[in-house]
């Protein structure tokens, strides 16, 4: 065939038609790697090259003289358009926007393939040819590499992309600007230097450019857009350059370890306090098998000799001693006690095993009453209560001669207060200024309180030790609970 003239004025948006010998048209469709269609202007098929039959499985005398609807689905309404020429036009402005059209086989299956349109002025008329191509396996790579796409972007951890030469970024996902605080235009006109505080040239990526390793990681921090920086672990790939003009990229994989490093300190300091915890347990054992022992077998022996001494005065100095030795033993164990539950008794069961020591030197029972909740008050707080009890006690036995000890322990109103009151003698000057109760006024007034004692006539000592209820840390629920606390 021989092309010749111009294509009719009515027909719009097609480029000019094209003139070619007739066999050596013929020859270039039946030779093509693609399929080939000549459709005439009213979207009948006129031509249809060998590779038609592999494409749709239809012959290509089968599909010779049939609407191109048959092999186009898609095309549904184009044959209201038969008697006008400008339905072929009309396609080919469809596929200008997107060339690619649903096909269907002969078996029913449909398949998406790409069509390119060239108009053709025949003796016989206008001709369409249409170039057909099988793109099915390229969508589903595409739709592949979206998905990808769309993984990449929701992971949290950043992925960033930048050029060896310039160390500038060309891509970054979302995970990237939330690590960051940046958008992705600001990432994408910075380099990696801006965000890395700790490099300064290209040397962390040199073993992975002379091949030596196949991925690169560490770890280091990022500065972020407000001005801190925050730990990250980095992983470092380097692929051989692709495309055309075989760009030197290196993917950075980053991860956010700022929780794992807390939680790994938090580990660090639970062990720490576990160590601690068995080393004051060692030391509670060693107290309490070696020297209290050793105590009480010297009181047992002065009590053992006390009633074969006649000079009175040797004889109460022994039992002085002997009393002594039982207050040292007492406080002792209550030392004891305090080193084996600084972090795991509550409140009340602690002064509840004072009484309990206290009440065997004693000969009674003394009672305690709690206002407010005592589990609340602060760690440092818990660490006094010991002392200041056990000194108590120990004045009340050594001095007092009471029968009726009452103890209140109030919190409340930003104080908290211990009263110990006996029924004894009373308290004379001197003891007033002693070590012991120096020792405990120095405790209060270092916590914000106070010690005041009281030598009521006939109606025996009271001792009122304050401190801010707010002295130290307050614990926590896992504190009250008896369970150390991670930090």
């Amino acid at each position: 065939m021989m092309a010749h003239g111009a294509v009719s004025d009515g027909v719009t948006g097609l480029p000019e038609p094209i003139e070619v010998a007739g066999a050596l048209a013929a020859a270039m469709i039946e030779s093509s790697r693609d399929g080939v269609l000549l459709v005439d202007e009213f979207g009948v098929i006129r031509l249809a090259n060998r590779q038609i039959d592999a494409l749709f499985g239809h012959h290509r005398d089968d599909v010779v003289g049939c609407p191109i609807e048959r092999l186009f689905p898609a095309r549904g309404g184009f044959g209201d358009l038969a008697c006008d020429p400008h339905g072929v036009a009309l396609w080919s402005r469809d596929l200008g926007n997107d060339p690619r059209e649903t096909a269907r086989r002969a078996d029913g299956t449909e398949f998406i393939v790409e069509v390119s349109l060239v108009p053709i002025a025949t003796d016989g008329g206008l001709r369409i040819m249409a170039t057909i191509r099988d793109v099915t396996e390229a969508v589903e790579i595409e739709a592949h590499w979206h998905v990808l796409f769309e993984m990449i972007e929701a992971a949290h951890d950043g992925v960033f992309i930048f050029t060896l030469d310039t160390l500038e970024f060309t891509y970054v996902n979302h995970g990237a600007e939330l690590q960051l605080g940046y958008t992705r235009d600001d990432l994408l006109s910075m380099s990696l230097l801006q965000i890395e505080p700790e490099f300064t040239e290209h040397s962390f990526v040199e073993p992975l450019v002379g091949g030596a390793v196949d991925s690169v990681s560490f770890t280091t921090v990022h500065r972020n857009k407000d001005g801190t920086c925050s730990p990250v672990e980095v992983v470092l790939d380097y692929p051989s350059p692709v495309g055309p003009r075989k760009r030197r990229l290196v993917i950075a994989m980053v991860r956010d370890i700022t929780e794992r490093l807390q939680r790994e300190e938090a580990i660090r300091c639970s062990e720490a306090s576990l160590r601690l915890l068995d080393e004051r347990e060692r030391l509670a054992r060693d107290l309490h098998d070696l020297v209290i022992q050793r105590l009480f077998a010297a009181g047992v022996g002065l009590q053992a000799i006390h009633s074969s001494i006649t000079d009175e005065r040797v004889a109460k100095r022994v039992a002085d001693t002997v009393t002594e030795l039982d207050l040292t033993i007492s406080e002792l164990r209550s030392a004891i006690f305090h080193l084996t539950t600084v972090t795991r008794a509550s409140v009340a069961s602690r002064t509840r095993d004072i009484i309990d020591h206290a009440s065997v030197v004693l000969g009674f029972v003394p009672t305690i009453t709690f206002d407010g909740d005592p589990e609340t008050i602060t760690n440092a707080l818990r660490e006094q209560l010991v002392p200041v009890l056990t000194e108590a006690m120990s004045n009340v036995a050594r001095h007092a001669r009471a029968t009726r000890v009452a103890i209140a322990i109030k919190i409340g109103d930003g104080v908290f207060e211990v009263v110990v009151a006996d029924n004894g003698v009373g308290i004379d000057g001197g003891a007033v200024h002693g070590n012991g109760l120096r020792n405990l006024r120095k405790r209060a007034h270092s916590n914000g309180g106070n010690l005041t004692v009281e030598s009521r006539t006939n109606n025996g000592t009271m001792l009122v030790w304050t401190s801010d209820l707010g002295c130290g840390e307050r614990p926590t629920p896992a504190d009250s609970a008896g369970h150390p606390r991670q930090r």
